[in-house]
């Protein structure tokens, strides 16, 4: 008897259980009916849903026929229909369809529908909104177009009692829609086309009755779902023609009749059940014939899945369905070849999973997939196995959005919007593809010198703020101060570079975004230029080039529907544009190992099938919310509920968990969330726990040993040892400031790293305005003050600065919500040096302010040169000298200053060296940590006290004290200073550490993290 009969009295269904190779079952069907006659084959036509699923045809013909040369059968890809699928003679010329917009035109249109819409209703969005709401409003009109929505069934449904006593935002979102369904529709007919939908649907339609006058020996739909109308009036027609004949894939025969009358969405097989009920008019399951020779192969399996997966009213059945399950001898056989993985973290299951294809190479002629609904998770899984040399690439491709060249142009699109923005101009700077017309050893200086000045506080807006910032005082960058770097006329030659490329076509605020495209795309083909290659030729080469350059072709062929944007908008703008298309990255296609999302492994065949991210949310995944329909409009439109997709990816889960051997993983973090199992898991697990109590299905263990022997070595890890670096005395630095004295007490390591080694930490781009600016602007602000002041008495203090301090400000450019934040500091900051400034006054005057001094040392033969920046330097009336130092922040203390912060300590030792020129050799009679953070004047500490102690926490030293101090302390220093500069002291990672836990700029290089914890570090 021949597999493929079709019925003559209804329609000629067929099936293939779960877990079978769909392709390989139809193939070796055709095999048994046609093998005497192979000639036949090309007189049969076979429809398949996508390419992907005719490529998988083809592969299973390769495998199954006999060798030698054979012609196929004609195989059509539905997704790609057009006029040459029909059969000969069956469309005349006149017949032929009119074309359907592209899919980014689409799009424009109906972004320009929705904000006229939006502005009439008296809600206007901008242009950005519009065309975000339009990608959602075009999938909305496709559902409404495969269904057959027009506008008057939303006009209709408007006056629905059951609307009217809804909400009326939604009533306000249907009169929206309602609009753009009727004049999305005349616009098309107006340039002559057709929706893209609706041209799919009449060619189906059309196809339909054309093979109704197909004499092919036989005419098969294979591999679809029936998810739209459309599709299921095609499905209908070929099933009732007398050489037709329509293959589903994964249909579940093991469930009870009582079940089966019980599905509803979302359960895996709702959409066949409803596709027998309405399609095709009641057909019974029964008379659905099933196809292929092995159906007790993997039924134990099917069962399980089809018990785990009861639907949700017959669970009742589930205790005595699983006891007779268990009694059936072949109940072991169900767990044959099906494994289970729960990792701790979304990158262990990863690892896992990267093993387990790994292990599949080791099996000569095996292959294997990994179908995933995450994303993320296929390309970390990629990225891993790139560390054995294998690659293998994701068959759903890479958002064009995200690719090497749209990052470079979407970059380019911020610093046209805002020049300033640190974090785009230097991503900008460091692409690959900015070349500007020079060579490359000639534009790198450039470059790392301007990446320098980005660093830290962001520069003053515009071009002309970019250049006022390489001005500024206080923007300290590396080179700068350095009279023999020329940092400077490095960044400046670049600024002047970008500034003639971006400055040299210029739009008003508001402009079309056609024109704002075309200039874009001028000066990114400048900006890539280099001197041996033009930048266009750079700028749309390879994968990514090769969308990309047609897609921006194609916005710019309609100027009309771009629309209008101002400066500030278009970036955002531009990155809506680049949403839709994807490219596939270079790198090969692995023959035997492949990365699927759900839709891609639809019908795909493999001998292991690994099922990844199984969490709630992603597999599957939330129920989609359409902005445009609720669920109770999408019932009165007579549209399927948003869990009918659920469905199909629990249908895809029932056919992948079936397969021979399959691996199911999930992980319970991803990133610092807890994720829950999938339902799906949930429902299976709790079966396979009761099956196997031993739990031989949990490969976990296996699979986190196989993990731990790819990163770690044999026996027990050692740790790093402390590092111990002992460079040669004259390696040893010649030039410290008084702060990298404090920083080598308690941190040596810190000082080899940055004085021997060379390296220093960068700073941040667009560092917020935090404490240490807060106190530049005031120190900067008593500097001010005091050298219009340094013996001038002065009343009004505090008026005065607050005069001021606008100035400084601006200087300073701090932004006004800053200014806002830090009004209560900074007004409490004038207030507290007021009330000093007059006690200090009373005993002296000011006689440098924010003064740099140098000092001669020797130590083991060196000459060493110390620098140090006084704040501030007053002298007594008596001659002797006072040095303070303002702190902002902190408790600070002299006993801490003594032997681990000898800042003060140190100045004094040069204020009377006469290091400080003002006011040269002066005594040393007091030194001071002056705080500003005090609440009012009246709680500040004495400063003149008749009797200085050396208690703890004591902020002043002075008279004797701090001459037997100072006297003490230079005796140690030079001792120290000694020891420092000996060949055999090491400089140790954080000996004396601020406080447990303190982190150092150079911990990592030090991997203080290893020995610190081995060692039980609890300084």
């Amino acid at each position: 008897m021949a597999e493929f009969e079709p019925d003559r009295e209804g329609p000629s269904l067929y099936a293939v259980l779960p877990g079978r190779p769909f392709f390989d079952e139809i193939v070796k069907a055709l095999l048994r009916d046609f093998g005497d006659d192979l000639g036949v084959l090309p007189s049969i036509r076979i429809f398949v849903p996508s390419r992907r699923s005719a490529r998988a045809l083809k592969e299973a013909f390769v495998r199954h026929a006999p060798k030698g040369v054979i012609l196929l059968p004609r195989i059509t890809a539905t997704a790609d229909l057009s006029e040459d699928d029909f059969p000969t003679g069956d469309l005349v010329p006149g017949a032929l369809l009119s074309e359907a917009p592209a899919a980014a035109v689409k799009r424009l249109k109906l972004a320009g529908i929705y904000d006229k819409a939006k502005l009439d209703a008296g809600d206007p969005v901008s242009w950005h909104g519009a065309l975000m709401a339009a990608g959602q409003l075009s999938q909305t009109s496709d559902m409404l177009a495969d269904h057959g929505i027009t506008a008057d069934d939303l006009e209709a449904l408007a006056e629905a009692p059951e609307l009217g006593e809804g909400a009326k935002h939604w009533q306000s979102i249907l009169s929206v829609l309602t609009v753009v369904t009727k004049d999305y529709p005349r616009w098309l007919a107006g340039e002559g086309m057709v929706d893209g939908r609706v041209r799919r649907a009449q060619l189906l339609a059309r196809l339909g009755e054309a093979l109704a006058r197909d004499r092919s020996r036989l005419i098969l739909a294979a591999g679809f779902l029936g998810t739209s109308p459309p599709t299921e009036a095609f499905l209908k027609t070929v099933a009732g023609l007398d050489n037709g004949a329509v293959v589903l894939p994964a249909l579940d025969q093991a469930m009870t009749d009582e079940a089966w009358e019980t599905i509803e969405a979302p359960h895996p097989q709702s959409a066949y059940k409803a596709l027998l009920e309405k399609t095709f008019d009641g057909l019974p399951r029964s008379a659905v014939r099933l196809l292929g020779l092995a159906e007790s192969e993997g039924a134990a399996r099917r069962e399980l899945l089809s018990m785990a997966l009861m639907p949700a009213r017959s669970t009742h059945h589930w205790a005595e369905a699983f006891s007779s399950f268990r009694e059936r001898q072949d109940a072991g056989q169900a767990l044959e070849g099906l494994k289970v993985a729960v990792a701790r973290t979304s990158d262990e299951e990863a690892d896992f999973i990267a093993l387990k294809l790994r292990s599949v190479l080791e099996e000569e002629g095996k292959s294997a997939y990994l179908v995933t609904a995450d994303r993320l998770l296929g390309r970390r899984v990629a990225a891993k196995l790139e560390g054995w040399g294998i690659e293998i690439d994701d068959s759903g491709g890479a958002p064009l959005r995200g690719s090497f060249r749209a990052t470079f142009l979407r970059l380019i699109a911020r610093v046209m919007a805002e020049p300033s923005d640190a974090v785009a101009l230097a991503g900008l700077i460091h692409h690959q593809l900015f070349g500007l017309g020079m060579k490359a050893s000639d534009r790198r200086p450039l470059v790392a010198a301007f990446d320098r000045f980005l660093r830290g506080r962001r520069p003053r807006e515009g071009w002309d703020g970019l250049a006022e910032s390489l001005t500024d005082e206080w923007r300290a960058f590396p080179g700068k101060a350095n009279r023999e770097d020329d940092a400077v006329k490095r960044c400046e030659e670049l600024l002047v570079k970008l500034r003639e490329v971006f400055l040299a076509t210029r739009r008003p605020d508001e402009a079309p975004v056609a024109q704002r495209l075309e200039v874009h795309l001028a000066i990114a083909e400048a900006l890539a230029a280099t001197d041996s290659e033009e930048g266009r030729e750079r700028l749309y080469r390879f994968e990514d080039g090769e969308v990309l350059r047609p897609h921006l072709e194609q916005l710019l062929a309609h100027p009309d529907l771009l629309g209008q944007s101002s400066a500030e908008d278009y970036p955002d703008i531009f990155d809506t544009l680049l949403d839709g298309p994807s490219f596939r990255p270079p790198g090969g296609q692995h023959p035997r190992l492949s990365v699927y999302g759900v839709l891609e492994a639809r019908l795909q065949t493999a001998d292991l099938v690994i099922v990844g991210g199984l969490q709630e949310g992603v597999w599957p995944g939330d129920a989609a919310v359409d902005p445009f329909l609720s669920r109770s409009m999408r019932a009165g439109l007579g549209l399927p509920s948003p869990d009918a997709e659920i469905g199909r990816v629990a249908h895809d889960f029932l056919d992948f968990a079936a397969q021979p051997e399959v691996l199911l993983t999930r992980a319970e973090r991803r990133g610092r969330s807890p994720q829950r199992a999938s339902r799906l898991m949930l429902r299976l697990e709790s079966f396979l726990k009761e099956l196997d109590k031993d739990g031989t299905y949990d490969e976990t263990a296996q699979l986190r040993a196989w993990a731990a022997g790819r990163f770690a070595h044999e026996g027990r890890a050692t740790p790093a040892k402390p590092p111990r670096p002992n460079p040669p005395v004259d390696k040893r630095p010649d030039r410290l400031s008084v702060s990298n004295i404090g920083t080598w007490l308690r941190d040596p390591y810190a000082i080899y790293g940055d004085k021997v080694l060379g390296l220093r930490k960068f700073r941040s781009y667009d560092e917020p305005f935090g404490s240490r600016e807060r106190g530049d602007v005031l120190h900067k602000l008593f500097e001010v003050f005091i050298q219009g002041h340094l013996e001038d008495p002065v009343d009004e203090i505090e008026e005065e600065l607050e005069r001021r301090l606008d100035f400084v400000l601006d200087a300073f450019d701090v932004p006004e919500e800053q200014r806002l934040l830090n009004s209560k500091f900074l007004t409490t900051g004038l207030k507290v040096f007021a009330a000093q400034e007059r006690k200090l006054r009373e005993r002296g005057h000011a006689a440098a302010i924010e003064e740099r001094g140098e000092m001669a040392l020797k130590a083991g033969g060196r000459d060493i040169t110390l620098r140090a920046v006084a704040d501030r330097i007053d002298l007594f009336t008596d001659g002797g000298g006072h040095i303070i130092d303002y702190k902002l922040g902190g408790q600070a203390s002299l006993a801490e200053a003594e032997h681990f912060s000898p800042q003060l300590f140190l100045c004094a030792m040069m204020l009377r060296e006469g290091c400080f020129d003002p006011p040269g050799a002066v005594e040393p009679e007091q030194i001071s940590f002056l705080r500003m953070k005090f609440a009012s004047g009246e709680k500040i500490d004495e400063l003149f006290p008749a009797k200085v102690s050396a208690k703890k926490g004591q902020r002043i030293s002075s008279g004797e004290l701090l001459a037997d101090q100072l006297a003490t302390f230079e005796r140690n220093f030079y001792e120290w200073l000694e020891v420092q500069y000996k060949d055999g002291t090491p400089f140790l990672s954080q000996v004396r550490p601020f406080k447990s836990g303190s982190a150092g700029d150079y911990d990592e290089l030090a991997r203080r993290s290893e020995w610190a914890e081995a060692q039980g570090d609890d300084d």
